[in-house]
């Protein structure tokens, strides 16, 4: 009796045990959702939708990465369900959420869409999201919100600032092909072209499945053939898609497709497909944005790396060789938003997310990693910066006459036929004329002026 008392009394003991040991873990983890967010009464979840994808190697990707996992360390009240897609999935799915009044807490947002998506009550400014702290907004750089900007008040924060349509040429293969030096006037690409094609290697990588890449050459092309001023003038109606300085941009892409310059599979791969043609030397060239120099070195094949050199995309007709100042599309287009819906401990949460996230600290981050901060950097230190970022710190951002990307100041509804369009003159389904007409009706319908 006195053995079976004693083990009944373990039992209890073990128990116990079990019991306080339990009650202490549910005491922990309820002491992990503290209050330490000023202003929050009580835990919260913010729904986010973003394109910080982890295999991306871009400065903006890895800094906000880095500053999205300080918040959330930083933030233990404040749980993230973050949905990251690529920007060509993003380029579906949030239009599409906004059409079934079904935005997140925070998304990643076209500067395009803006006016669609405030008239229909969906965005909050971010003038009002901060209407008590204004030296948040005036702590960005002069111009970064102008393309977040609609009828006097600013829908998103940029997340960095973006030069495009730069030519990346593998030597080693142009060199097999006999073409000794980078093609500085289109002449030369244009010969550079049909030699790389002698030698049975394709010559300009395209990755067309989002749509934004040959909006990408357009924009690049019509700020050399129509100014950088091209879109306002679009927008105020004088200047038209269908004249001849548009035009003849048209004209040189449809050029190059009629000579085999792309892959023939270009609308159905992304940018991220297209840059790996061209890691494995299945192209000779590549057309993309500053942000591929600037991939961290290690985003690169180091044989890649060592035989690329980039520049501007060369000199037209009547230009003469590129060497001096290049008109360039230069954009902040992509930010994130807030939905208007923001209200009590969610507002205070995205308040606290957007200054922590995409503030100073931030930017000074972007800005070691090789991007272009939105905001002041004095303090950074560029020590690190990749090779080739400092060429273009020395060589190219120097040279560049900021322009207009036609992704930035356009509604969604012309950018889906610009994007139409422009493929089916690629693919050879379409006349220059015929697509530009398109352009110009969906223009004129969007009755922006």
């Amino acid at each position: 009796m006195k053995t079976q008392k004693f083990f009944a009394v373990m039992l209890c003991s073990a128990a116990f045990a079990v019991i306080v040991a339990a009650c202490s873990g549910k005491k922990s983890s309820e002491s992990s959702q503290a209050l330490v967010t000023p202003g929050l009464s009580a835990p919260v979840t913010l729904n986010v939708i973003d394109s910080y994808l982890p295999n991306l190697t871009e400065p903006d990707v890895i800094a906000l990465n880095i500053m999205i996992d300080r918040f959330t360390l930083a933030h233990p009240d404040i749980t993230l369900v973050r949905d990251q897609s690529s920007a060509d999935v993003i380029d579906t799915k949030v239009p599409t959420l906004a059409s079934a009044n079904e935005l997140p807490d925070i998304f990643t947002n076209r500067s395009a869409w803006v006016p669609n998506f405030e008239a229909s009550g969906q965005l909050m400014s971010i003038n009002d999201l901060f209407a008590d702290d204004s030296a948040f907004l005036a702590g960005f750089s002069p111009g970064m919100l102008d393309d977040f900007t609609y009828q006097g008040k600013a829908y998103g924060i940029p997340w960095r600032a973006m030069s495009l349509f730069f030519m990346y040429y593998n030597m080693d293969i142009l060199s097999q092909a006999g073409v000794t030096s980078v093609p500085r006037t289109y002449d030369e690409l244009k010969a550079a072209i049909t030699a790389v094609k002698k030698i049975g290697v394709t010559p300009i990588a395209l990755g067309d499945k989002g749509k934004w890449c040959s909006r990408m050459w357009f924009s690049g092309l019509n700020v050399r053939t129509a100014g950088g001023d091209y879109l306002e003038r679009l927008k105020s109606g004088q200047l038209k898609f269908t004249d001849t300085t548009i035009k003849n941009s048209l004209d040189i892409m449809k050029e190059l497709a009629d000579m085999g310059a792309f892959n023939e599979d270009f609308t159905a791969i992304d940018f991220l497909q297209a840059r790996q043609l061209y890691y494995a030397k299945k192209t000779a060239m590549y057309g993309e944005m500053a942000a591929f120099a600037q991939s961290s070195e290690t985003a690169w094949p180091d044989d890649i790396r060592a035989v690329t050199k980039f520049e501007f995309f060369p000199a037209l007709s009547g230009e003469g060789p590129v060497s001096g100042n290049v008109a360039e599309p230069v954009t902040a287009d992509w930010g994130l938003s807030f939905n208007s819906k923001l209200q009590g401990d969610k507002l205070v949460a995205a308040r606290a997310f957007a200054k922590e996230v995409l503030g100073n600290e931030y930017n000074q981050v972007l800005a070691e990693k090789g991007g272009i901060a939105v905001r002041p950097t004095p303090s950074a230190n560029f020590s690190q910066l990749p090779s080739a970022v400092v060429y273009y710190n020395e060589n190219i951002a120097p040279r560049i006459i900021g322009g207009g990307h036609i992704d930035s100041r356009l509604p969604g509804g012309v950018l889906e036929t610009v994007s139409a369009a422009l493929q089916e003159t690629l693919l050879g389904m379409k006349q220059p004329a015929a697509a530009l007409q398109d352009m110009q009706n969906a223009l004129d319908r969007a009755d922006i002026k």
